[in-house]
């Protein structure tokens, strides 16, 4: 074309081309595994980066000196689908994932939280100090703490959202699957919390502190320790429930799972 020719732009009719097929994706394993020695979180996410893991196993991860067996954000949100988070420890929170900070979140998704352990608290995950986390449709089983909630731990202002997720066979000294405090604020929503053992009590959920709000139908049942459902230790605790709490045989009276201790019940019909 030389500069004299006026550029004319074509507009495809009924007649254009078809496109051309995308090129197949490579050949790839359909899961990648990441095995980790004591140096530290497999996943360190700070700065406000931001990472999204999929089909992953973490598996094996010890942190010695940090929180954070497997995951470690302190600023920047960390995404996991479909992936495994199995034998991590830490020694001191957050056997699998500790998040803490403002801005800090991690959405955890149809994935499994398995076999954790955390020589403080929170043997599955620690979400503190104003963090998020979320997690949804997902497995937290069989994590263990030598303090506080052998599965969750929400401290300092956390707040943490558990939808469609079961909770099962996590021990703890206090909450054997959940536990919170100082202002936290925990949603849960149509999830299962069974087999979760408190050495004192709380089998599955205590709570000194901050807000638990039950939505839609939540079963808390099958948990040990005294009080083996869920203990309000405080008057800075409230529990508010606006759809059904009940146990495997169906009851819903709030006596049948819940102790009050010197917290409140909030029951919205």
């Amino acid at each position: 074309m030389t500069s004299s020719e006026e550029y004319i732009p074509v507009l495809w009719g009924k007649d254009e081309p078809e496109e051309p097929d995308e090129p197949d994706e490579p050949d790839g394993p359909d899961e990648w595994t990441v095995y980790r020695n004591c140096s530290g979180a497999a996943i360190s996410l700070s700065s406000g980066a931001s990472c999204g893991i999929f089909h992953v196993c973490v598996v094996g991860g010890c942190n010695t000196s940090l929180s954070g067996g497997a995951v470690r954000v302190t600023s920047g949100c960390l995404t996991a689908n479909d992936s495994i988070f199995e034998c991590n420890c830490s020694n001191q929170c957050g056997g699998a994932i500790y998040v803490c900070g403002s801005g800090a979140c991690v959405n955890v998704n149809n994935s499994c939280i398995n076999g954790n352990c955390a020589a403080c608290h929170g043997g599955g995950a620690t979400i503190c100090n104003n963090a998020t986390g979320m997690f949804c449709c997902d497995t937290i089983t069989n994590n263990r703490a030598s303090g506080y909630a052998g599965g969750i731990m929400v401290d300092c202002n956390g707040n943490v959202y558990i939808i469609d997720t079961t909770i099962c066979g996590n021990c703890g000294n206090y909450g054997g699957g959940l536990y919170a405090r100082d202002d936290s604020c925990t949603i849960i929503c149509d999830s299962n919390f069974f087999g979760n053992c408190s050495t004192t009590r709380g089998g599955a959920i205590y709570a000194s502190g901050g807000y638990l709000i039950f939505c839609g139908t939540v079963c808390i049942c099958g948990n040990c320790g005294n009080c083996p459902g869920i203990y309000l230790s405080s008057r800075n605790a409230c529990a508010i429930v606006y759809g059904t709490v009940y146990d495997w045989d169906g009851v819903t009276g709030l006596g049948t799972w819940c102790c009050c201790g010197s917290g409140y019940v909030c029951k919205l019909y």
